[in-house]
């Protein structure tokens, strides 16, 4: 089974009610603007559970398959970030210095639910998309070549190879 096999059970936002939007934080952003919106879909439930664990196999330090470490590490502290539109907006041009092309699909997993958008979206939204993490969302790509795991403990880390 391969990731692409889940894209047909994605739901699109527009198809979203308000209670399955919750994972986006953030009144100022809404209404999505519609090429943002058409941009965005969810999986939940047991099918988001069994593609997470698809997506982190092989995956250094989220899975004991994988056979090597990432070799580069960076990190952001959001301490203070929070409402605070300069320093939201340095977090996002140190997510945008990554070098993610921003038509990349990435999916963002939180425990029991994928979010699909594309790397654009992250950037963009990425405030709205993270403050409402338990213990952490992951972000990576089908290429399993980088991770950015925002964490509960307001530090965002991306590794690389």
């Amino acid at each position: 089974m391969e990731l692409n096999d889940f894209l047909d059970e994605f739901k699109a936002w527009d198809s979203l009610s308000e209670r399955q939007r919750s994972f986006f934080w953030g009144d100022d952003y809404l209404p999505l603007p519609k090429l943002h919106a058409e941009r965005i879909s969810t999986l939940s439930g047991i099918r988001a559970v069994e593609f997470i664990r698809l997506a982190l196999y092989n995956v250094p330090t989220y899975s004991i398959a994988a056979s090597c470490d990432f070799k580069h590490k960076d990190h952001v502290l959001l301490h203070d970030v929070c409402n605070d539109k300069n320093k939201i907006a340095e977090v996002r041009d140190w997510l945008y210095k990554k070098g993610i092309p921003f038509s990349n699909r990435v999916y963002l997993l939180y425990d029991d639910l994928v979010v699909s958008t594309d790397w654009k979206i992250l950037v963009t939204y990425w405030d709205a998309l993270a403050w409402s993490v338990g213990f952490e969302m992951i972000a990576l790509d089908s290429t399993k070549s980088w991770i950015c795991c925002f964490h509960h403990e307001e530090v965002i880390t991306f590794m690389s190879f």
